[in-house]
């Protein structure tokens, strides 16, 4: 009988911390969407530069031939406006062994809408050669493909977007699943962390005699995400799976590429979109 009141006491206390735990487990879950609301606005109408550190291996197969990469990679995203409409810069340097794997060191991409039309330019640095491409815009009513281009855009929710003008069959569609896990601590931060699944495929398939738009092309993306949130919405740190098999219906080839790693944020500047790269990258 004496060991009674112990074990009542146990028993009630256990309950309690129950109680706590079911109570908590709402008011984590509402906080932590207000994170993700963060990001959705930042991604919309937000200014920022952000630059990550990305570490991951690549596995790559096309026709007969395959490759295996370990790649250091370092993307600074910039986003913002330019004349009353959204603009994204995209730097992405990148140092992969073995060497040459991934003949690309330096990719520069700009993104913009133009009036109805999306519009981009790219600069690549290719076996220590610096090309330009020439600026290219999608048809009429193509600005909402903007979506399709933003980073972190698994946060944006699922979107559908089909159009079909001047020879041009373009369609975006992406799904996303998303699940609050868990919050932490990144470098004295709070921070919620989630499960990101995500399926996309984006298709543009033209009629290259009427038009001098993108070539056909298919892409099919798989993504699976464990992401960290800071309070501004910014992913702070990532792990990551990515599927990613482009189609090519005019050659009948077909690349497949899994990547598998982790990116963290290293700098972080708001309310500043980096114009004079932008601005240069479109000369």
């Amino acid at each position: 009988m004496r060991l009674l009141f112990p074990v009542m006491v146990l028993v009630v206390t256990a309950v309690i911390i129950a109680a706590i735990i079911v109570l908590m487990k709402p008011s984590m879950h509402n906080a932590s969407l207000t994170y993700v609301d963060n990001l959705r606005h930042l991604l919309i109408n937000g200014t920022f530069t952000a630059i990550y550190s990305n570490n991951y291996v690549s596995f790559s197969t096309g026709g007969a031939s395959s490759q295996v990469s370990q790649c250091n990679e370092t993307t600074l995203y910039s986003i913002g406006s330019i004349n009353g409409t959204r603009a994204i810069l995209l730097i992405i340097k990148n140092s992969c062994l073995p060497p040459n794997t991934i003949p690309i060191s330096t990719q520069e991409i700009a993104y913009w809408v133009n009036g109805t039309s999306m519009c981009n330019v790219a600069r690549l640095v290719l076996d220590n050669h610096s090309i330009k491409g020439e600026t290219q815009c999608l048809p009429h009513a193509s600005n909402e493909l903007i979506k399709s281009v933003t980073p972190f855009r698994e946060f944006l929710g699922n979107v559908t977007i089909t159009l079909t003008t001047e020879g041009c069959n373009i369609n975006y569609t992406m799904i996303t699943h998303i699940h609050y896990v868990n919050a932490t601590e990144w470098h004295g931060q709070k921070v919620y962390c989630f499960q990101v699944i995500s399926e996309s495929i984006y298709s543009n398939l033209c009629n290259t005699t009427e038009t001098t738009f993108s070539p056909m092309v298919i892409q099919k993306y798989h993504t699976e995400k464990y992401t960290c949130l800071l309070p501004n919405g910014l992913p702070a740190i990532t792990i990551f799976n990515n599927t990613i098999i482009m189609e090519f219906p005019q050659t009948s080839t077909t690349t497949h590429i899994d990547a598998h790693g982790t990116s963290e944020l290293i700098s972080y500047e708001p309310n500043y979109f980096n114009a004079t790269a932008f601005n240069e990258l479109l000369k």
